[in-house]
């Protein structure tokens, strides 16, 4: 399963049209699975309610764009 969701992930890092080419995409697919994953995971399990999926949505973008622009610098 965590597989197929780094696969999804590769295919619309790909779609970029600005990735430099040495652009690490399946690295950065892993990690954006594992920051999405780790993020609605203890979220679930931390809350007594379920949680404020427009916060957990707009955490999750920033860790995520974050995380891809970081590395689009580093590339």
């Amino acid at each position: 399963m965590f597989e197929r969701c780094v696969d999804a992930w590769a295919a619309a890092i790909e779609q970029a049209v600005d990735l430099p080419p040495d652009y690490p995409v399946r690295d950065a697919a892993r990690v954006s699975q594992c920051i999405l994953y780790g993020l609605f995971n203890h979220s679930y399990l931390a809350a007594d309610a379920p949680p404020d999926l427009d916060l957990l949505r707009q955490r999750a973008n920033t860790a995520i764009y974050g995380y891809l622009n970081a590395l689009r610098c580093a590339a």
